[in-house]
């Protein structure tokens, strides 16, 4: 007698989306703070505390291409934690103070085979660069610039430092230029003469607030459709609850839903949705994508802090300090790929699939019109049917033996399950 499953979202052991998340190549022996997609070359930038990337020994930086890692020079002595593209050439910035074998203060730049020091370069950690009107941004927690007075904020010009003295009261932790203009977050209430609280935009002549900020610093920021996130550690933004992610829509702060429960570190548009990593357990495990109206999960996302997201090859990466990306062992980097632009819905609709396992032919009971999808366990999709509303008979001719995920799709929700073929 054929049996009839009923297979939810909630207590299947094996879903698509753990089958979403792969390795980079074997991954790093240690800690992952910065990516980086050189679009000009094509090539992935990787920075942070390791010595081996898939197996290419590698000094705190190297070089992905998509299948193999290559080492910048001999690196650098201490921690790498930001790269950017400037006037064709690769910057890293950090808290090493000697970069291929020579000495470079927390700056340096990588001309495809050596690296070269700017000048006296920075007495303390760069956390972020950024190319804005032809100038290299350079912002952390550094107090001077090339010797002489510049807090948290410094620009290079390709030849020489602009310093830019001691008005800023805090570290700057990440850059975003949007729509013609900087911005700048971290831990600053002041910047420039100008009191912003965690938040500022530059124009190209003058800083400006967003609104009233946030209550507590702030790690990171991206946009999305004309609304900008930002992620951190607070608890209000513009005087709103917000729980360590807020958005503005050019006027007003609001929550992000229920917000995170822990620090958010990162935040990556991508596939029509903003994703977001940090060290938090709610809305997923360490990462999660908002959808505009939803937090989605990621599998079963990661088993520690992710510190940094980057798209590179139509792929979301990610790195931290972490040994499973969805049930995947993959060490301190790991990619997310959408299958077909879906995901993970949360509180998707059960359906009724059988029998299960089959030996060939297969009756999904549809609530209305969508479509089912086959996968194998690497991924591929393996077959694709239009379901009517009611009671769809399958055959399966010609997909071999095995274990499969099927994922329905209607209105934009995913109903998905483990199906066998015996």
């Amino acid at each position: 007698m054929k049996k009839l499953l009923l297979l939810s979202l909630f207590t299947l052991p094996f879903t698509l989306s753990n089958a979403q998340w792969s390795t980079v190549g074997t991954g790093c022996n240690n800690q992952v703070f910065a990516l980086y997609n050189d679009t000009v070359g094509n090539l992935l930038y990787a920075g942070g505390d390791f010595s081996t990337f898939s197996g290419t020994s590698a000094s705190r930086c190297a070089i992905w291409n998509g299948s193999t890692a290559s080492a910048m020079g001999s690196g650098m002595d201490a921690t790498v934690r930001c790269f950017v593209r400037y006037n064709g050439n690769i910057y890293a910035g950090g808290s090493f103070t000697m970069a291929g074998g020579g000495s470079a203060s927390r700056i340096a730049m990588w001309n495809g085979s050596s690296w070269s020091a700017l000048q006296q370069g920075i007495n303390n950690t760069v956390y972020c660069l950024a190319v804005y009107q032809n100038e290299l941004w350079v912002g952390g927690t550094f107090s001077f610039a090339n010797g002489s007075s510049s807090y948290y904020l410094a620009k290079w010009n390709g030849s020489a430092w602009i310093q830019m003295g001691t008005s800023t009261n805090g570290g700057v932790y990440n850059f975003m230029v949007y729509n013609n203009e900087l911005y700048a977050v971290g831990a600053f209430t002041n910047i420039m003469g100008t009191s912003a609280n965690y938040v500022a935009k530059w124009n190209g002549s003058t800083w400006s607030t967003l609104g009233s900020g946030t209550d507590g610093p702030i790690n990171t920021i991206a946009a999305w459709n004309g609304t900008i996130y930002v992620g951190g550690v607070f608890f209000n933004a513009g005087g709103n609850p917000a729980n360590y992610v807020a958005k503005w829509n050019g006027s007003t702060w609001s929550a992000v839903g229920a917000g995170a429960t822990n620090n958010v570190n990162a935040l990556c548009y991508y596939n029509n949705q903003m994703y977001m990593g940090g060290s938090f357990a709610s809305p997923g495990s360490k990462v999660a994508a908002w959808t505009s109206t939803q937090w989605n999960t990621l599998g079963t996302g990661l088993n520690n802090t992710c510190n940094r997201m980057v798209v590179f090859q139509n792929a979301l990466h990610v790195g931290g300090i972490f040994t499973d990306a969805g049930g995947v062992f993959a060490t301190n980097i790991a990619k997310w790929n959408t299958l077909t632009g879906e995901i993970e819905s949360i509180g998707g609709n059960d359906v009724r699939i059988f029998p299960n396992p089959t030996s060939g032919n297969l009756t999904v009971m549809a609530d209305g019109k969508s479509e089912i999808k086959l996968y194998d366990i690497l991924g591929r999709q393996a077959g694709l049917w239009k379901l009517e509303e009611g009671k769809n008979e399958i055959a399966l001719n010609g997909i071999a033996k095995g274990m499969y995920l099927y994922c329905i799709f209607s209105n934009k929700r995913v109903s998905k399950g483990k199906l066998i073929i015996e």
